[in-house]
């Protein structure tokens, strides 16, 4: 059972870590902050406070002053990377006379950690808008001792949110290298694109001769190779390696729903498949047109079971009956020609 200790623990590690990235930035004076992580302070307050805070600067470009606003609890919360007596000011002074008779009380949010003192900030702009140096400069540290005496419901929300979203606000924080370049870029979030290859079908055609069978046609052969490889290569790595298991685990010779190409029983695959996503993985291959599902059509047709069928694409109908057979009796691999991408044995 997770404790209360335990989500505090994490919630707390992550401000850490988060508030460390901010200081630096700072340090270096990059104050901006995008909006993403104006929004994941906003989401946090408003689960420790229960509070429902907007951004201002979704409506209006740069709201003066401001980031955050609950109307109707009348307080309003500058979300900042800068944690200086100057950067008090300059907020105080940036309230706007309309925000003044909509709010109340006035937040600055420093997520680098506020300063030990505020000795330089305006007595006379503080007193303007009741601004109590104490208790109105908030920080991540504030948050996790909150986060301490909130109800269990709202500490698992706050924690849910914190595990979810902070891995972005850390990408977001990044500080470019000399080149402009960051650390973790979204064009690396995706897996690459790998290049196929695809044999001629000579070596294929050889081996239906050699069996005393009459070769395909080379064109469609080599099409359907060529599509095939085309058709893998678009799969993300994981769906691959599902299909490798499946024609790994297949019954070339069973004599079932399919009867030209290797199957498997569903139901055992259900039970045997530890992964998470069965459903997503047969409906990804299933749009491929690499499996066909058969299922039961009626009651009366339930003796027989549902099936996977293995489907190798195009018009080569000798590729599609005997692809599994010339992999296996040429001692080649799944897991290099399906999950590999490499044909070029054929």
């Amino acid at each position: 059972m997770i404790t209360r200790g335990h989500l505090i623990g994490q919630i707390i590690d992550e401000f850490v870590a988060v508030g460390e990235q901010a200081k630096l930035r700072s340090s270096l004076t990059l104050n901006d902050l995008p909006v993403y992580c104006e929004n994941f302070f906003r989401d946090v307050i408003n689960i420790t406070e229960g509070w429902n805070l907007v951004n201002l600067n979704e409506k209006r470009q740069n709201e003066p002053g401001l980031d955050l606003s609950d109307e109707a609890k009348k307080v309003a919360v500058q979300v900042t990377n800068t944690r200086t007596s100057e950067k008090i000011n300059h907020t105080l002074q940036k309230i706007t006379e309309d925000q003044a008779k909509k709010h109340k009380r006035f937040i600055v949010f420093v997520i680098g950690g506020r300063q030990k003192t505020y000795d330089a900030v305006n007595s006379e702009l503080a007193e303007k808008y009741s601004f109590d140096i104490a208790e109105d400069i908030w920080d991540t540290h504030t948050i996790a001792k909150k986060a301490v005496s909130l109800p269990i419901e709202r500490l698992q929300s706050l924690h849910e949110l914190v595990r979810k979203e902070m891995a972005r606000v850390k990408v977001e924080l990044q500080i470019p290298n000399e080149d402009g370049e960051y650390a973790t870029s979204g064009y690396t979030q995706w897996e690459p694109i790998l290049k196929p290859k695809a044999g001629s079908g000579n070596h294929f055609n050889d081996w239906l001769i050699a069996d005393r069978i009459t070769p395909a046609d080379p064109q469609h052969l080599q099409a359907s190779l060529a599509l095939f490889a085309s058709q893998l290569a678009a799969l993300p790595r994981i769906t691959r390696e599902f299909l490798v298991m499946l024609y790994e685990r297949c019954d070339p010779d069973r004599n079932g729903r399919f009867r030209t190409c290797p199957a498997l029983v569903l139901p055992k695959v259900q039970r045997t498949y530890l992964g998470d996503d069965l459903q997503g993985e047969l409906d990804i291959l299933v749009d491929a047109g690499l499996v066909a599902l058969a299922l039961p059509e009626d009651e009366s047709d339930r003796d027989s079971p549902a099936e996977i069928g293995l489907i190798v694409p195009g018009k080569c109908p000798e590729l599609k009956s005997d692809f599994h057979r010339y992999v296996v009796e040429k001692g080649l691999s799944f897991r290099t020609v399906v999950g590999g991408l490499d044909l070029s044995g054929f």
